[in-house]
């Protein structure tokens, strides 16, 4: 199975584990705060500052899962990799009207 077909496979799951609209909202806030701050580290051109690029969305995703959704987030039980790219697809899933802001 390819990495992509994993991730297209994987979606439905991932949204089961955001089916409250806060979590999906923090999601959506963290991810734009992650866009920034990578923004902000490229024009500073401070490329290594670009490491600690997880630590601004985690604490934003995991709060919502703790504490609003109630579960475990995702990223503990699928690859990294996988979960940010399902969560980039919610989040313009979010700005298209797919799934409920």
């Amino acid at each position: 199975m390819s990495f992509y077909q994993h991730v297209k496979d994987y979606y439905p799951t991932y949204l089961k584990a955001h089916t409250k609209k806060w979590t999906r909202r923090f999601h959506f806030f963290g991810e734009l705060l992650t866009m920034s701050y990578v923004v902000l580290c490229v024009h500073q051109q401070s490329y290594w500052w670009l490491l600690l690029t997880p630590f601004v969305i985690y604490p934003v995703a995991w709060f919502s899962h703790f504490y609003i959704e109630k579960n475990k987030p995702a990223s503990w039980s699928v690859s990294p990799l996988v979960t940010k790219l399902c969560d980039l697809r919610m989040c313009y899933n979010m700005l298209i009207g797919k799934i409920k802001f």
